[in-house]
């Protein structure tokens, strides 16, 4: 069975524009990966799960500035359904967790996104975004 997670505690200013409508959640910190879970550096916002199965995956932010600005769970570069939470304007947390099935060397990754210019600003100093991903068959 593999397990992980990961969390943002440095925080981060998350840039979305008309060109670029469309950012990864950045999971720096504190990651504690099984083998069969990698993830890319230095940004550390791709998961590769390495290890086919059914997997409860989770994730959780809480963004300091939102407007307008959705977030998502892409699994390779496709949204998974049942993922997207939209946060109108404000400090909030966002939350969603979901089971999918993986194929081995299928990517994981939590976005953000905005029809317009936005921003999203992760604060420093605490567990600002976390994810977990856990093999349950």
């Amino acid at each position: 069975m593999q397990a992980g997670a990961a969390v943002n505690t440095n925080g981060a200013t998350l840039a979305i524009t008309l060109l670029n409508p469309t950012v990864n959640i950045p999971f720096p910190n504190a990651q504690n990966l099984s083998a069969g879970i990698t993830v890319n550096n230095p940004t550390a916002d791709t998961f590769t799960i390495n290890t086919a199965g059914r997997y409860h995956i989770t994730y959780s932010l809480y963004p300091t500035l939102t407007l307008l600005t959705s977030f998502q769970l892409f699994r390779n570069a496709t949204a998974v359904p049942g993922t997207q939470v939209n946060a109108a304007i404000g400090i909030g947390m966002v939350f969603n967790q979901i089971i999918i099935n993986i194929t081995a060397g299928d990517t994981i990754r939590v976005t953000a996104n905005a029809s317009l210019v936005a921003t999203v600003t992760l604060g420093a100093g605490t567990a600002a975004a976390t994810v977990s991903i856990i093999q349950v068959s």
